[in-house]
């Protein structure tokens, strides 16, 4: 253009585009699903590890979880391995309907269970507000794989049944029918297990008032109770303990445990702290009263050296100890779902609707449609009063 004989040159600076890798980098869809992506890898490297050590001819493990879950199909297990007969007879006759050998059956099972796992621990995550907690799941998960001394049927259904209660004790009103059918699968796996989730859901039920929580919660005691009668004096008496039952001295005499106390200890760390700050409930408290039931009674009428036996709470832990730990960094609880157990059942219940921002003249204002130029900055007002 000229202006008087001088020549004007316009130029107009566009903000430079980002590269395609780059946008892929920086795709914030990338980076909120990057830990999920992580965990599931996790978990399944964690697979492959047992599959390696316990089902691959030459390994150390190897035979081990096929000879348990034949001898108690057969009636000739050891105590307590015998009075532990769902799993078994499930891997059994998935081998007698598919035709597989019976540790392809167990290995397919163990995926199937673990699949499940994966998911609930997901939703779990997800409903806490920080789907990145299933990393952490499955980091603690890893650890006991790497640490595990034997491998048995039951353990990948228990992980499923305290990740499933958990997640619906998240509830305010959480699906009764659900936590009894869990309790009755636990007592098919381990009545320990059973009678533990039957006095947290009593505990739970009297401090939220809901009277059908405390009725299943006494369901699930008592057919804990029942089954360990019936599968110890009615379906297989001729069962017996290699040890004795009581190994409370054996316990407080040897320093095995230590292992076990270290790394749950550093689990159970910022829940206390964090209790200690609030002067009431850490957020889970009640998986955490679970596994402080099930290694009391462990450390009385079994080894806790033994780490397959709290292996099912490891991922449940692990998150309520990162929940705990985030709102003591914060000073806020880090999710909406946090103190589920404290808050409505509907989160919006008692909300007034926020209504549409409008402009100057008083029409409401619509919402900006189309791509954006990269550089440019959106802001938003909104108006109060």
């Amino acid at each position: 253009m000229t202006t008087g004989g001088t020549v004007v040159r316009s130029s107009v600076t566009h903000a430079q585009q980002p590269s395609k890798g780059q946008r892929w980098v920086d795709d914030p869809r990338l980076v909120r699903h990057l830990p999920t992506f992580l965990a599931v890898l996790v978990f399944l490297g964690c697979f492959v590890r047992i599959r390696q050590r316990w089902f691959i001819q030459g390994m150390s493990g190897f035979g081990y979880d096929t000879w348990v879950v034949q001898s108690t199909i057969d009636g000739t297990a050891i105590a307590p391995n015998q009075y532990r007969p769902l799993m078994p007879w499930v891997d059994h006759l998935v081998s007698m309907g598919t035709g597989l050998p019976l540790p392809t059956a167990i290995l397919g099972a163990d995926f199937a269970l673990l699949v499940v796992t994966v998911v609930l621990l997901y939703r779990l995550s997800c409903q806490l507000g920080a789907p990145a907690l299933l990393l952490a799941a499955a980091g603690s998960w890893a650890y006991w794989v790497a640490k595990l001394d034997h491998w048995h049927p039951e353990v990948m259904l228990l992980t499923v049944i305290v990740a499933a209660a958990t997640t619906c004790l998240l509830n305010e009103r959480p699906n009764a029918a659900a936590l009894f059918a869990l309790g009755v699968l636990a007592c098919g796996a381990r009545t320990d297990y059973a009678a533990g989730l039957g006095l947290v859901l009593i505990a739970v039920g009297v401090h939220r008032r809901r009277r059908p929580l405390m009725l299943v919660g006494l369901g699930v005691g008592g057919s804990a109770v029942v089954s360990t009668v019936l599968l110890a004096q009615v379906f297989y008496p001729q069962a017996a303990y290699r040890t004795a039952v009581v190994q409370l001295p054996f316990n407080l005499t040897s320093g095995s445990w230590a292992m076990v106390l270290l790394f749950y200890g550093a689990l159970l760390v910022t829940p206390v702290l964090l209790a200690a700050r609030r002067r009431g409930l850490p957020p889970m408290s009640f998986a955490l009263a679970w596994f402080s039931l099930q290694f009391a009674a462990t450390f009385v009428v079994g080894r806790v050296e033994e780490s397959r036996i709290f292996m099912p709470f490891a991922p449940v832990l692990a998150v309520a100890a990162v929940m705990a730990w985030r709102e003591l960094q914060s000073g806020q609880p880090p999710g909406p779902s946090s103190s589920a157990h404290l808050m409505p059942a509907h989160a919006g219940e008692g909300l007034e609707p926020i209504a549409r921002p409008r402009g100057d003249d008083g029409r409401s204002l619509q919402p900006v449609t189309g791509a954006v130029p990269a550089g440019a900055t959106v802001v938003l007002h909104r108006e109060t009063g």
